[in-house]
């Protein structure tokens, strides 16, 4: 087939990612972040394209790592503002191969879901070396 095309959505979809290597941006990932002492934890992250800034919790950052933050205020939607403790420089990597610099928002663990370390926002996924793609629900 020419490019894909006359393929319903999904076998589009799956083509398109064995296509060109895309890494699926839904649902939850595994990756590792390390701190500036290179000290590297594996943690459970999510996607949010709605967020301009990437957060961690504060349980999943040493607190030598945790600088302070005289950055915006950020809030949820309409809801009360999310309490900024700080923020921690770290290098995101999801293989050996793959890594993203960025600077993370470090929160209360209250403010991001149970089960989930990490949210990553625009700011890592505009920098991701490879096409963005998501799944359609």
């Amino acid at each position: 087939m020419l490019a894909g095309r006359g393929m319903n959505p999904s076998m589009r979809r799956q083509w398109l990612k064995k296509r060109s290597g895309c890494r699926t941006m839904a649902g939850q990932v595994r990756v590792i972040l390390e701190g500036a002492e290179g000290v590297q934890r594996s943690v459970t992250a999510i996607y949010d394209v709605g967020s301009p800034v990437s957060m961690v919790k504060q349980s999943a950052v040493r607190a030598a790592e945790v600088q302070p933050d005289t950055g915006a205020q950020f809030s949820w939607g309409t809801a009360a503002p999310v309490g900024v403790i700080g923020s921690a420089d770290m290098t995101l990597r999801w293989t050996r191969n793959s890594a993203v610099d960025a600077t993370f928002k470090v929160v209360p663990d209250n403010q991001l879901p149970r089960g989930v370390d990490a949210l990553l926002g625009n700011d890592v996924i505009w920098a991701l070396p490879c096409c963005v793609q998501a799944e359609a629900t």
